[in-house]
């Protein structure tokens, strides 16, 4: 059986003269910061979309990416937020369930 990291934000607060600091550290679910890349990869081609039409459209949703941003994302190399992933859904039609289909398999 082969073992995996699941994702934990952990913040640790300094309190310092002029101000608090938060330090985070973030681990991964087998060595992905995210669980939705390849379905975003998957839908964004399916609607014959490219990296910056997909930005342009989620950027009506008042989500501001970068075609950058999308790559990290398809390639599991940025944390997606909650409101990132149900912006993602809607520009693609699809439900937050779509979206996170076949992400169970991550974990095993």
């Amino acid at each position: 059986m082969q073992g995996f990291n699941i994702l934990i934000i952990q913040y640790k607060k300094i309190d310092l003269m002029k101000g608090v600091i938060f330090l985070m550290r973030i681990k991964r679910i087998n060595s992905k910061l995210n669980v939705i890349g390849q379905n975003v990869k998957k839908y964004r081609t399916q609607m014959n979309l490219t990296q910056q039409e997909l930005c342009n459209r989620l950027d009506l949703y008042g989500l501001n990416l970068y075609h950058s941003d999308i790559y990290l994302i398809e390639y599991n190399k940025r944390i997606v937020r909650d409101y990132k992933a149900l912006a993602l859904a809607k520009v693609f039609g699809i439900s937050l369930d779509e979206l996170y289909t076949e992400a169970d398999e991550e974990l095993n």
